[in-house]
């Protein structure tokens, strides 16, 4: 038979038509198969935050006696109290060291009162045991007058640290001196600080259990 311009056209269709109902009765790839892409993967949400420095801070109670003096060190032994609060940026983990600030509010015989704020630093010495220093400036005033000074504290004990909040609880034992400078209308003052730091948390306790 003779090829003819009609039967070229005759014979697309047909593998056309072949073709198209191969396709048709192929099976479609279950709806779980993994098929090789070029889209990169999703990105997570905590990823697009902006990460902060967030601080561990910590409220405390300090309690103990005090050597409390003017000519000498150590001239009479004082109660002594103080309030404090402070904050402790780059720690993310029990071991982990830190660095922020501090201010305290305390006491000595309750003669006088005595603000003071400043550095305060953590170094971890065990998996539950920890080394805190802090230091700075100080203003001592009563009825008569103010004079400024300095102080300087260690911290042996424990301080603790959570993923979910930003509050840490802190008890430690702790050695310090405060100094203040003779003004006209005060004498010079040292104490020498012998206290126990108990976290500010336990004031509230009671309150939270019966709220």
């Amino acid at each position: 038979m003779p090829f003819t311009r009609h039967s070229f056209r005759t014979g697309r269709s047909l593998v056309c038509l072949s073709l198209g109902g191969f396709t048709a009765l192929s099976p479609l790839p279950a709806k779980g198969d993994d098929y090789p892409t070029d889209t990169l993967p999703p990105v997570r949400i905590d990823e697009l935050r902006a990460h902060a420095l967030q601080p561990s801070w910590d409220t405390g109670v300090i309690t103990g006696v005090c050597g409390a003096g003017s000519t000498r060190a150590w001239e009479a032994t004082k109660f002594c109290l103080g309030g404090m609060v402070d904050a402790l940026f780059w720690r993310k983990s029990e071991t982990s060291p830190g660095l922020g600030g501090y201010g305290q509010l305390s006491t000595v015989g309750f003669r006088d009162g005595r603000l003071s704020m400043g550095l305060a630093s953590i170094i971890p010495l065990h998996s539950w045991f920890t080394l805190g220093a802090r230091g700075g400036g100080l203003m001592r005033f009563n009825a008569s007058g103010a004079a400024p000074g300095l102080e300087a504290y260690l911290e042996f004990g424990q301080r603790s640290f959570s993923f979910n909040q930003r509050y840490s609880l802190s008890h430690s034992l702790l050695v310090g001196l405060q100094w203040s400078a003779a003004t006209s209308s005060l004498e010079p003052s040292t104490a020498i600080w012998l206290a126990l730091r108990f976290d500010g948390y336990w004031l509230s306790a009671p309150a939270l259990l019966f709220r």
